[in-house]
């Protein structure tokens, strides 16, 4: 009886302990389980994070595409347009995207806790657009520092830099087929530039397979492991040059802040920041229409000409144009008689010959002379030259150059490419272009003190007498003071934190419709402006 007993005891203690440790498996399951389901939810949110943060950066894509699209809107007052969207960083700065609501659906409110003068507790997404990314060190414990001292306080620029303000590599191949060597010395005016990679450039971009002084081809190329092509034609993105001999990034991209605390001189500006492929404008007037194109039509339609540009300039310049394609141009000194269309006699003019001159540049009517004829033409053997009414020590005469420029072209094509803006490259890149660093430096100084009005045309470099005519001349088809390609750093971010995304858009609205041509992704680079620094301008408002 007693064993009986003792028996069952034994028995209810196992039940007992079997039941305990299910029940802990059961809890350890649950647990893992529980476990299991928290890494799913935050792998869910992150996921969703990350793909709010891919939709907000094409929103934010889309915003640029669209004001991009707007600089050429019809105006009475086109560069006073220009300059005035430029300045307005609100455009730019904290744009906060908006959750699409059903009709009649209220806008949700947000819990804001105040934290100083920014709200901190705002989870809607946001993005800003920079014209460049800061130099300054990526830092995790900046992006929600309230101080952020002295040597980060350097003012961010918000909006799109225009891509005409860099030496775009295919003006650089038309220089240097127009006149060797010149697409070569507009390279070495860059910082840190080289004989070999200047050739090694230009060999990239040629259409042909015949190698430099210094320069390297497909042979070089082919012997990389892994081989590479050479493009033998413009980069279709600036990033391209990486693969160009000798080309580094420390070149490119410019030296990381560690780099340069060891080099004592001043640190030379990126080629990413000088160069470009993409910089063009629409061949246009103010209001959108198409230039007409001094070159079009024959003899039949010289009349016609002649009346629609004694619309806009005088009678007497309308005149010397129509005389300029009949008989064509020179700026020799003449040593024949000089007369004034108002002098000219019909026995002056001779017949026109059977085919017209073409006009390669605006900028060539200026001191120019048309010669009427061949001298053996004459009895006396002396022809008539007639001068131009626009003269480059002529200041009033000028006014009319700045009408013809918005209303008539010399170029056929519907999109220029290439021109550098004047008002805003910076020196090296303006020092490639000009070729003279003493010109150069008057630009610099000069532009500052130009007003907005006289900035939209290029007249102003003879205005302020920055440089004589023939210089003017030999560079008018290389600059601009335009431009409809831009390029803006996308910064997509929450303040309270999470996923962000930095990427360098560039887009063409030269080309309608417009659209993104390139973009680089950053964001692996680091934040490298604290939160702060990105909303506390708005705030201030």
């Amino acid at each position: 009886m007693r064993s009986s007993l003792k028996t069952t005891g034994r028995r209810r203690g196992i039940v007992l302990i079997i039941v305990l440790v299910l029940v802990a498996m059961v809890a350890l399951a649950g647990f893992g389980f529980l476990a299991d389901m928290s890494t799913e939810y935050e792998a869910t949110k992150i996921e969703n994070d990350r793909i709010q943060s891919t939709q907000v950066m094409a929103s934010a894509e889309t915003l640029m595409v669209l004001l991009a699209e707007q600089q050429r809107q019809p105006t009475s007052d086109h560069f006073e347009q220009r300059s005035a969207f430029f300045s307005e960083d609100e455009k730019y700065q904290g744009r906060i995207l908006q959750r699409a609501r059903k009709d009649g659906e209220q806008r949700p409110t947000v819990s804001v806790e105040a934290e100083g003068d920014i709200a901190v507790q705002d989870n809607q997404w946001r993005f800003s657009i920079l014209r460049t990314l800061p130099d300054r060190p990526t830092q995790t414990d900046l992006i929600f520092a309230q101080d952020v001292g002295d040597e980060y306080a350097e003012p961010l620029q918000f909006g799109m830099q225009n891509e005409s303000a860099k030496l775009n590599l295919w003006q650089v191949r038309e220089m240097e087929r127009a006149v060797y060597g010149s697409g070569y010395r507009a390279l070495m005016a860059l910082p840190g530039m080289t004989t070999p990679i200047a050739d090694a450039i230009l060999d990239w971009s040629d259409d042909n397979d015949q190698p430099r002084n210094h320069g390297v081809e497909k042979e070089h190329y082919e012997r990389l492991k892994p081989p590479i092509r050479p493009r033998n034609d413009i980069p279709q993105s600036i990033e391209e040059l990486l693969f160009v001999h000798e080309v580094t990034r420390e070149l490119f991209y410019g030296l990381t802040p560690e780099q340069r605390d060891s080099v004592e001189e001043g640190t030379p500006t990126a080629w990413a920041d000088l160069l470009t492929v993409h910089s063009a404008e629409r061949n246009v007037d103010p209001w959108g229409q198409r230039r007409r194109n001094l070159n079009d039509g024959g003899h039949d339609r010289l009349q016609e000409l002649e009346q629609h540009l004694s619309g806009f300039v005088s009678q007497e310049l309308a005149s010397f144009i129509v005389l300029a394609r009949t008989f064509g141009l020179t700026h020799h000194d003449p040593a024949d008689k000089v007369a004034t269309l108002s002098e000219l006699t019909p026995d002056d003019v001779p017949e026109p010959g059977p085919h017209l001159h073409h006009l390669h540049s605006l900028a060539d009517l200026i001191d120019a002379r048309v010669p009427l004829g061949l001298a053996e033409d004459f009895a006396d053997g002396r022809r008539t030259i007639v001068e131009s009414p626009l003269r480059s020590d002529d200041l009033e005469s000028l006014r009319q150059f700045e009408a013809l420029e918005e209303r008539v072209t010399t170029k056929w094509e519907e999109v220029l490419r290439g021109g550098v803006n004047i008002n805003e490259a910076s020196e090296p890149v303006l020092r490639a272009v000009i070729g003279d660093p003493g010109i150069t430096a008057r630009i610099i100084q000069e532009r500052e003190t130009v007003p907005k009005h006289e900035q939209s045309s290029v007249l102003w470099l003879l205005r302020r007498r920055v440089m004589d005519g023939h210089r003017f001349r030999s560079i008018y088809r290389q600059i601009t003071t335009g431009g409809d390609v831009y390029t803006g750093h996308i910064i997509v971010y929450r303040r309270t934190g999470g996923p962000f995304r930095i990427r360098k858009v560039t887009v063409d609205a030269a080309n309608l419709p417009a659209r993104r041509v390139n973009w680089v992704d950053l964001t692996e680079q680091g934040l490298p402006v604290s939160l702060i620094d990105l909303e506390q301008r708005m705030e201030r408002r």
